[in-house]
């Protein structure tokens, strides 16, 4: 016979969509969820000494997704332009890298035939240390080079990662979230795109003309790694 499964308290399920996600910008603490008399939840800081002042948390949600919005607009509009640009940029830069290997094996042979010269007395020292020399600071140069050229191929590489599996995946959350009911997903989702949002409020809301939406966030994407 099998065991029961042991049930998970109902209270015990996540309540907040944004857990584990908002982070206060003034101490660096996760922002809690807190239920209030009036029944709404509000996110504020985890530390009570904290200045930074709460707010209602699906309005902080609101903006989140807002956010989401701009930044896939704001990317979509200029990569098509990006990836055509850095289509014939990478061209240009791989026929780079394959002239600066020519030129580095070039620099080989160089240094080879300079120590054959030094065992058969052509070269005295002093003369072989000053052309060798010359010759590791060219192929040390050579290499820096390189190095540069594919780290730019790796930014081409990053840009089209984020084009192809990124966007289409931060379009697809924005456009199911609010019709998902399971708190529990929605986290997920977020977090799925999401590293991480920062969180600032200055003035709070219960004085007189202040606008319960007067913060800032910052979102920061989940972007392919370096």
């Amino acid at each position: 016979n099998h065991e029961p499964m042991p049930r998970v308290r109902g209270d015990k399920a996540i309540k907040n969509p944004l857990a584990g996600l908002v982070v206060c910008e003034k101490c660096g603490r996760k922002m809690i969820r807190r239920r209030e008399k009036t029944g709404s939840d509000y996110l504020l800081c985890a530390v009570p000494s904290c200045s930074n002042v709460a707010s209602r948390l699906d309005l902080v949600e609101k903006r989140i997704i807002e956010s989401l919005k701009k930044w896939v607009s704001d990317y979509s509009l200029k990569s098509e332009a990006i990836l055509q640009g850095q289509n014939h940029s990478r061209q240009t830069i791989e026929a780079a890298i394959q002239n600066l290997e020519k030129e580095a094996a070039e620099v080989e042979k160089q240094m080879n035939r300079l120590y054959d010269l030094l065992e058969r007395g052509v070269y005295d020292d002093d003369t072989f240390i000053r052309r060798s020399a010359v010759l590791k600071e060219k192929s040390e140069r050579l290499q820096t080079q390189k190095l540069e050229l594919e780290r730019q191929i790796q930014e081409i590489e990053r840009g089209k990662e984020v084009n192809d599996t990124v966007i289409p995946r931060m379009k697809y959350v924005i456009e199911i979230y609010n019709n998902l009911w399971s708190v529990q997903e929605k986290n997920e989702l977020l977090k799925e795109v999401l590293e991480k949002v920062t969180y600032r409020k200055e003035k709070s809301a219960s004085y007189r003309g202040v606008d319960p939406e007067d913060f800032e966030i910052t979102i920061y994407p989940r972007m392919p790694k370096q």
